[in-house]
């Protein structure tokens, strides 16, 4: 059925209206506002104001030559820029190589704004850095390639401000020497036809290092390019601010002086002030020029959101405020009457505890600690004591030697104070999320930013939030129901071989209500997060609220459960715009994110646990799926898939692999054919109607800052976000391989194979032919989209890749020699090079994001970011594609495959990095790595796999291995003298290189009392102590 829109009913424009009156979260003006989308901070409920202003009467434009390279000064930078409350700066000399326009060094609180790109060099000498607060825009029209300068334009109430900050260069960006005269006259001539054109628009600024020195200009004889210099001041109607002396160095042991930075401006009333500044890690002064303008600012959005900081410190103060509701009103009330009266008393109890509060974004302020302070004090007394002995005369050369000690020192101690703050948040339980935001805030602050939403629609820019908010809804609406429509009809009837399967079982399955205990249980288990649904009610509000909630709950969840009716509110999704990747103007690239109300979910929660528990205990669901069941995981998808097609390759025969690729499967889903598949399998009459109340009329609108699309209803897929919809799906695909015979079905979630072994290719094309068809009628029929352009086919010939064509479903697929499945690059010959090639190369991206912070995080955090950024790209499947070494022999010899070799030498590459040696440094990586606990890639090869073994023997994640590792069909996995596990027999041409022969070996060489060992964690800790013991470090 296709979306439509609430003005279709008259019920749903009532039931809306009905709604907008439920609580003070959605009631009051300061909570209707929402936040932006894009944003993380939208996603934890916050309120975003855009784009509030007001007027500064100067703004500050400032130069600074920071010799030679960028990197290692960022952090005096900053704090330079944040002491002299700097608005516009232009840095030259930062000698960034290898420039990405795309993604530019940023400086937190600034854009960036850089000089045009020249041919066949992506090197930049010259940067300028713009408060974020400036209305401010790139002139490209008056920039040039030749030289390294940045145009701006500010428009202010009454004038258009031209700012350029330049560098004028000596040499050439191709390292190919110096300019000589001719080109330097010709930039000159090139900046003043520049300068000419911007005095015609208003206010125009140059400034910048234009290594020409003031110092000389009265000199008789000047070079001809200070002489076209003054000609470009005297001819565009300059005046030069004379900022004194800007550049010293001691060159054999005597101090040589410059005026060589300066600033033009055709408007000298304009300027409030100019000075220098010292910046002691240049030797170029900072200048600046302070001018007296009325720019009008915008200032950094703001938020509203609710303090639960008392909540937090003192959750019995929530308690006691919820206690005090009238919570035997629920008695008699209808189901939904129940849950507005359930939100409305909630909000108004947050509005006492927790009220709601507007902040703005506060740029974070670069402090340094007092002692760091008063360091930079000295030093800078120091310097100018000697600057002044150089210049009488008298250069005093121990008060130089104590100067060099203490900034030495006292940069040292910048970088360990820097070090410090920024792994504070880094520890061995953070998770993935976690570190990888400490990395983003480290490499670019601005990746953590606001950033506004916006997107391009038939050629129309749209930055309007309600445009915004209405493009997106019709655009998410509207692409499920084009898929919808596309999907081919069939008179396949989806359930004849369901219903006769389940002919013989005597099952029904009737959804019970549920002890007060059980709501408790799930209420203390939801993960503490402040974002929120429809409701304005967080899941940690509910978790610190439980032990008075989980009554008036557990009675709403039972009403429901009795009544077989699911409330209409919790059906509403607020849903966010969230950008996934390529170009930010285009709206096919936002994804929506759907936020349901928590108390939904939880109710939700225990329907979905009757369900797995119905399913599992009665083997409805088939051995072939692997998705959404506990114990179960990609990767022990991938371990049966290879068993099937290791044993096929040792035996020799002809093997296909499909790969099918299904559109938006959750979104297409048939509420007809679920219901009616639910029904085969044993749903009484209760349960159906409870589920086609919670399916049919989804609501869904999109939410841009405080702006809302209408509401529109839904009668199509399962819901975004819902507790129940993986079980669901995985109902409507547990009968896919009834459609089959002769090929082996892998299914995880929407990601489906079939694996097709025969004797000879002739049985392998023709059956390969008959498979998919059945596969494509099981999709058509059930409602599904299948991707013929992204299906694809892999092909083995008695152990070798080989190349065919086939027909399959109408459309001719052409085998491949390698394809990406479950994060794996499968070969077409089952060798694993491709796959090696893709994670090395990305390893060593991994390691070019460690030598970037490596600066900036302390080494023992550095350890922790190292493990979970480059060793998980290695741990991710290596049960499957590493053959570890295990026998005692080959362990001693070092026999370790190529695979296992050449990922080693990039582990110990990264360990070399971390720690901050030279391939020259001599050291036993062996010991290093047992010191930091960081096992090898063979030690880690192992631990996999044992762990991968434990979980097939106590949870049966593969019952394919399982039933090979059993001593008999009738008895059970462990019951033999010793522990052991059945070794499968060797084939003659078997070369024991599959997870399922090594598991079972390295298995059975574990002490007995840790192959005895039930409890997974006691496991864990065993292994890993078996592994340090027995398994050298290499």
């Amino acid at each position: 059925m296709e979306n439509q829109s609430t003005s279709d009913g008259m019920w749903q424009v009532q039931l809306q209206n009905k709604f907008s009156l439920l609580s003070s979260a959605e009631a009051s003006p300061s909570v209707q506002s929402r936040s932006d989308p894009e944003q993380s901070k939208s996603i934890k409920g916050s309120v975003i104001k855009n784009n509030e202003s007001d007027s500064a009467k100067s703004i500050r434009v400032a130069s600074l030559n920071i010799n030679r390279g960028l990197i290692k000064k960022e952090n005096e930078l900053k704090y330079t820029i944040q002491e002299n409350n700097i608005d516009i700066i232009g840095v030259s000399e930062v000698d960034l190589m290898d420039f990405d326009e795309k993604k530019p060094f940023k400086i937190e609180g600034f854009n960036t704004f850089f000089p045009l790109k020249r041919p066949g060099s992506n090197k930049k000498r010259l940067l300028c850095f713009v408060k974020d607060n400036l209305d401010i825009t790139q002139r490209s029209d008056l920039m040039s390639n030749t030289i390294s300068s940045v145009w701006l334009e500010l428009k202010t109430k009454s004038q258009k401000i031209l700012i350029c900050t330049i560098y004028r260069e000596w040499d050439n960006l191709d390292g190919k020497g110096p300019l000589d005269t001719a080109q330097h006259i010709e930039n000159i001539h090139t900046l003043q036809s520049q300068i000419e054109i911007a005095n015609k628009e208003g206010l125009v600024i140059v400034i910048g290092d234009m290594n020409i020195d003031l110092k000389k200009w009265e000199l008789p004889k000047i070079n001809k390019t200070a002489e076209e210099y003054q000609l470009l001041i005297g001819e565009c109607g300059l005046e030069l601010l004379d900022f004194g002396l800007t550049w010293s160095r001691i060159i054999e042991s005597v101090l040589k002086e410059s005026a060589i930075d300066h600033a033009l401006i055709n408007k000298p009333e304009a300027v409030k002030d100019h000075f220098k500044v010292k910046f002691h890690k240049s030797d170029h002064d900072l200048i600046c020029v302070e001018m007296k303008i009325n720019v009008q600012k915008i200032h950094r959005n703001s938020t509203t959101s609710r303090d639960y900081r008392k909540v937090r410190s003192n959750p019995q103060f929530l308690l006691r405020r919820l206690n005090k509701i009238n919570w035997n009103a629920l008695d008699n009330m209808t189901l939904n009457d129940m849950v507005i009266f359930w939100t409305k008393e909630i909000n108004i109890c947050l509005d006492e505890c927790a009220p709601w509060k507007t902040k703005r974004f506060k740029k974070k302020k670069y402090v340094l600690s007092e002692e760091i302070q008063e360091l930079m004090q000295i030093r800078n007394k120091l310097h100018n004591e000697l600057q002044k002995s150089i210049k009488n005369g008298t250069k005093n050369n121990l008060l130089e030697i104590q100067y060099k000690k203490h900034n030495n020192y006292c940069n040292k101690m910048i970088r360990k104070e820097v070090k410090k703050k920024n792994g504070e948040n880094i520890t061995s339980d953070s998770n993935m999320k976690d570190i990888w935001k400490c990395i983003k805030i480290v490499q670019n602050p601005e990746a953590t930013s606001i950033r506004k939403l916006k997107i391009e629609i038939d050629g129309k820019k749209i930055e309007d939030p309600q445009k915004l908010a209405n493009e997106f809804g019709n655009f998410f609406v509207e692409k499920v129901r084009k898929l919808d429509a596309g999907i081919t009809s069939t008179n396949i009837d989806p359930l004849s071989l369901l219903k006769e399967k389940m002919k013989s079982t005597n099952i029904t399955f009737t959804i019970k209500t549920v002890h007060v205990s059980v709501v408790n249980k799930i209420l203390k288990e939801l993960k503490t997060k402040t974002s929120y649904g429809h409701d304005g009610i967080t899941s940690e509000v509910l978790k610190l609220g439980a032990d008075v909630l989980k009554v008036p709950l557990t009675y709403i969840v039972n009403t429901s459960i009795r009544e077989s009716e699911y409330p209409s509110y919790w059906k509403i999704a607020k849903m966010i715009a969230l950008f996934k990747k390529g170009n930010r103007w285009e709206i096919k690239n936002y994804r929506p994110v759907s936020l349901l109300c928590v108390a939904g979910m939880v109710l939700e929660r225990v329907i979905a646990i009757q369900m797995e528990e119905y399913f599992e205990t009665n083997n409805l669901l088939g051995p072939f799926q692997f998705g959404f069941r506990k114990y179960k995981s990609t990767i022990s998808e991938l371990l049966t898939l290879f068993d099937s097609l290791l044993e096929g390759k040792e035996n020799r025969k002809e093997m296909m692999i499909i790969l099918y690729d299904l559109s938006a499967a959750f979104d297409t889903v048939s509420h007809d054919i679920l219901l009616k598949k639910l029904e085969a399998y044993g749903f009484d009459e209760s349960a159906l109607k409870w589920m086609k109340s919670y399916l049919q009329d989804r609501m869904q609108y999109v939410q841009v800052a405080e702006k809302k699309s209408e509401i529109k209803v839904t009668n199509i897929g399962t819901p975004q976000g819902s507790r129940l919809s993986p079980i669901l799906f995985l109902c409507l695909m547990a009968d896919m391989d009834l459609w089959t015979k002769d090929s082996k079905i892998s299914n995880f979630a929407d990601d489906t194979q079939s694996i097709i072994i025969k004797d000879n290719v002739e049985d392998a094309i023709e059956t390969t032919k008959v498979e998919s068809r059945k596969m494509m009628d099981f999709f058509s029929s059930n409602n599904f989209v299948n991707n013929a352009n992204k299906a694809a086919l892999i092909y083995n010939s008695k152990g070798k890749g080989g190349e065919i064509s086939i027909d399959v479903g109408g459309e001719t697929l052409s085998s491949t020699y390698s394809e990406k499945l479950l994060g794996l690059h499968i070969n077409a010959d089952l060798k694993w090079d491709t796959h090696i090639k893709e994670v090395s190369s990305e390893l060593k991206k991994r390691m070019g994001i460690l030598r970037r912070i490596k600066q900036k995080v302390p080494e023992d955090k550095l350890i922790i970011i190292a493990d979970a950024i480059f060793n998980s790209i290695i741990r991710y499947g290596i049960a499957v594609y590493l053959v570890p070494t295990y026998e005692k022999e080959d362990l001693k010899a070092r026999k370790l495959s190529s695979e296992t070799y050449d990922l080693q030498v990039l582990q110990n590459k990264m360990l070399r990095l971390v720690h901050g040696l030279r391939i020259s440094n001599r050291v036993n990586m062996l010991e290093l790595r047992k010191k930091i606990k960081m096992m090898s890639v063979n030690q880690m090869s192992i631990y996999h796999t044992i762990m991968e073994v434990f979980n097939i023997i106590h949870n049966k994640s593969s019952e394919q291995i399982s039933n090979k590792y059993s001593h008999h069909g009738r008895h059970s996995l462990r019951k033999n003298t010793n522990n052991f596990i059945r070794v499968p027999e060797l084939h003659e041409h078997r070369n024991c290189t599959g997870f399922t022969y090594c598991g079972a070996k390295i298995f059975n060489s574990l002490p007995i009392k840790t192959r005895e060992t039930q409890d997974r964690n006691v496991f864990k800790t065993l292994v890993k102590k078996w592994i340090w013991d027995e398994v050298p470090s290499y």
